[in-house]
C-alpha cells in the first residue's frame, strides 16, 4: 500500500514519541525486534552520551507548554559556518521551505545512530537569531527513525512559529547552543515542489530532491540523465571550474547537457554572484550552443575567443548558471586551496559526484582524477585551527608568523600532501617523505620559519616556509584534504582584536570547527614564550575571558 505524507508522519510519531509514556511493558519506545524482548535502550545525548536516570524535576525554567521560557534559551554561538558532511548522530535530513499549495514549511531530523537520543531542550533556529524554537521535554528520537517539526500552521507538539524564506537555513543546537547541524540554501533551491535534503539518506551532502519523502528515506536528486529541468529547459549541469592557471591563462567553466539535442544558450545567464539581482548577471549570446550528450567551456577574460564573460573568478567564489526565465540550474561554489593554480575543481566521479579538486584539468572531456595526496582523506573538523601569530613583535617580517592545530579525534591523522591555503589563494602542499603525523588529542604547530633564533623561539612540528605570509589587517587559514576543506579561520581587524606581539587563541571551551569560525572565541595569548612574544605553542590554551 503507498503511504501518503501524512500516514508516514503518523507512523513515526508512533515509533519516536513526544513526551511518551510507558506503554505497560517497561518500554517506552516501540520494539519491532521478534522474541518479546522489552528491554529499554540505554538513551543518549546527540553527542552519543550516555544520559539515562533520573528526570529533572525541576520546573522553574519551563513554560506552559513544556518548553523553557526565552530567558533560559542560550545565545547563538556564532556566525553560520560552512558544514560540508554531517558530524552528529542526529542531523537535519531533509527540508520543505517552499510547500505546495499553501502547506506548511516542515524540518525532519534523522538518528543514524544505534540507540534512542533525547532531543529535549535542544533548539531549533532558521538564519535569524530570534526565531527560536526549543523543543519540548520529553522529545526523543529511536535508532534510525526519522522526526517530523512542523512550520506555521502544522499541528502536534512540534511546531515552530517562524517561516522558512526562499534563501534561509534552518540550525539545530543542543541545550547550550553548541551547533549539531546546519542546512542553508539559497534562492532556487528547494523550489516549490521539491525538497532540500541529504543524499545519500542521513550522510550526503544537502542539494535539491525532486520529491519530498517527510518521515522516510530521501529520493534521489535529479539524475545528470533526466531530460529536463526547471521550468521545462533542459537540465544543464556544471562539470568543472578553472579559476587560477600556471601560464597567466583564462579562467573557465564547463557545462555538460545530458538531453539528447542541443541546447541554444541564448538569453541564458550566468554569474559569480548569485546572490545578486538577475539583472546584474551576465547573459550569453546566441553563439553558445551545447551539443547533445556533450560539454561547452564557457572562458573568461583574456581568452582569444573574446570570452563568455568578463568578471575573474576568484580564489574564494562561485558559480551559477540560470536560465531564460532566471531560474537557478546549478551552481557551485570555492574556498581558497580547492582550486589552485593548475588544478581544476570538478565532480569526481565524472558529472555526478561532489566536486573535488582535480589533478589534471580536462576542458571539454571527461573530468579526471581527483587530488587525494599520499596522508589520510579527512573529514571537517578532524583537525581544528586552535591559535595563530599573525603579528610577531619580537622579529621582522614574517618569519616568525606561526599557527596551531589540533586533532580531537582518537586517531593520528596524516596532513601528508594536505594544502595550506590563504585567503588570496597563495597555496603550499604539505609535503614530507615519510609523512607527517598529528598524534590523536594532541597539537601541532606549523611555521614559516625553523630558526628559533629568527622566528622568535617557536619550535614547528612543520615549516611551510616563504608560500605563505599572512596578512596583519585581513586574511584566512584554510586546511584542505582530498579536495574538502578541513578546517579555516578567516580574521579582519573589524571584529577580531588582534594584537602585535600576541597570538590569537582559541578559547579552551570552543574547540571545534565551528565555534572557532567565530571572532567571539579567540582572544589575545597572555603567555610568554621565546624571546618574548606571547603564545603558547604546542600547548593547551586558557578559556578567554
Amino acid at each position: 500500500m503507498k503511504m501518503s505524507w501524512w500516514n508516514v508522519a503518523m507512523t513515526m510519531v508512533l515509533v519516536i514519541g513526544v513526551g511518551c509514556s510507558d506503554d505497560g511493558n517497561g518500554s517506552s519506545s516501540s520494539d519491532t525486534g521478534g522474541g518479546g524482548n522489552n528491554d529499554v535502550e540505554t538513551p543518549l545525548d546527540t553527542s552519543g552520551n550516555d544520559i539515562s536516570g533520573e528526570p529533572d524535576t525541576d520546573t522553574s525554567n519551563v513554560s506552559d507548554n513544556g518548553s523553557p521560557d526565552d530567558s533560559q534559551v542560550p545565545e547563538d554561538t556564532g556566525s553560520i559556518p560552512d558544514v560540508v558532511e554531517p558530524k552528529g548522530i542526529v542531523v537535519i535530513n531533509e527540508v520543505v521551505h517552499s510547500p505546495t499549495g499553501g502547506g506548511t514549511d516542515w524540518v525532519e531530523l534523522y538518528n543514524r545512530g544505534e540507540a534512542p537520543v533525547d532531543l529535549s531542550g535542544h533548539i531549533l533556529r532558521d538564519d535569524d537569531d530570534t526565531h527560536i524554537f526549543v523543543l519540548p521535554q520529553g522529545t526523543k528520537i529511536a535508532a534510525g527513525a526519522y522526526l517530523m517539526i512542523y512550520g506555521v500552521g502544522g499541528s502536534g507538539d512540534l511546531v515552530f512559529d517562524y517561516g522558512l524564506g526562499a534563501s534561509d537555513a534552518v540550525r539545530l543546537s543542543d541545550t547550550v547552543g553548541n551547533y549539531i547541524d546546519i542546512a542553508d540554501w539559497e534562492d532556487g533551491e528547494g523550489m516549490e515542489g521539491t525538497s532540500f535534503g541529504r543524499y545519500p539518506n542521513g550522510t550526503g551532502s544537502f542539494s535539491t530532491l525532486t520529491t519530498p519523502t517527510p518521515g522516510a528515506e530521501n529520493a534521489p536528486p535529479q539524475s545528470v540523465e533526466d531530460d529536463v529541468g526547471t521550468g521545462g529547459y533542459p537540465d544543464l549541469v556544471i562539470n568543472e571550474v578553472v579559476a587560477a592557471t600556471t601560464d597567466g591563462g583564462s579562467d573557465w567553466v564547463e557545462l555538460y547537457n545530458p538531453t539528447s539535442e542541443s541546447v541554444n544558450l541564448g538569453g541564458w545567464y550566468i554569474t559569480d554572484k548569485p546572490k545578486d539581482p538577475l539583472a546584474d548577471w551576465t547573459p550569453l549570446g546566441e553563439g553558445f550552443v551545447v551539443p547533445a550528450k556533450g560539454y561547452l567551456v564557457l572562458y573568461g577574460v583574456g581568452h582569444p575567443s573574446g570570452g563568455a564573460f568578463g568578471f575573474g573568478l576568484g580564489a574564494d567564489d562561485d558559480f551559477a548558471l540560470a536560465n531564460p526565465d532566471g531560474e537557478l540550474m546549478d551552481k557551485i561554489g570555492w574556498k581558497p586551496g580547492q582550486a589552485p593554480p593548475g588544478y581544476s575543481f570538478g565532480r569526481s566521479p565524472n558529472l555526478t559526484g561532489d566536486f573535488r579538486t582535480l589533478v589534471t584539468p580536462t576542458p571539454g572531456g571527461v573530468n579526471g582524477d581527483p587530488y587525494i595526496g599520499p596522508g589520510s582523506a579527512s573529514a571537517e573538523g578532524d583537525l581544528v585551527i586552535t591559535e595563530m601569530m599573525i603579528q610577531p613583535a619580537k622579529v621582522t617580517g614574517n618569519v616568525g608568523e606561526w599557527f596551531e592545530v589540533y586533532n580531537p579525534t582518537d586517531s593520528a591523522i596524516d596532513i601528508n600532501g594536505w594544502i595550506l591555503s590563504d585567503d588570496g589563494g597563495n597555496v603550499h602542499f604539505l609535503s614530507v617523505k615519510d609523512g607527517i603525523s598529528v598524534a590523536p588529542k594532541s597539537y601541532f604547530v606549523l611555521a614559516a620559519s625553523g630558526d628559533t633564533d629568527a622566528n622568535g623561539g617557536v619550535v614547528p612540528d612543520y615549516v611551510y616556509g616563504p608560500d605563505i605570509s599572512w596578512s596583519n589587517t585581513a586574511d584566512g587559514i584554510f586546511l584542505i584534504s582530498a579536495g574538502r576543506v578541513v578546517d579555516h579561520v578567516v580574521y579582519d581587524t573589524i571584529e577580531w582584536s588582534m594584537v602585535p606581539g600576541s597570538a590569537h587563541a582559541l578559547s579552551s571551551d570552543a574547540m571545534n570547527a565551528e565555534q572557532n569560525d567565530d571572532a567571539i572565541s579567540w582572544c589575545p595569548a597572555t603567555k610568554a614564550y621565546g624571546k618574548g612574544d606571547l603564545g603558547t605553542p604546542g600547548t593547551a590554551n586558557g578559556a578567554c575571558p
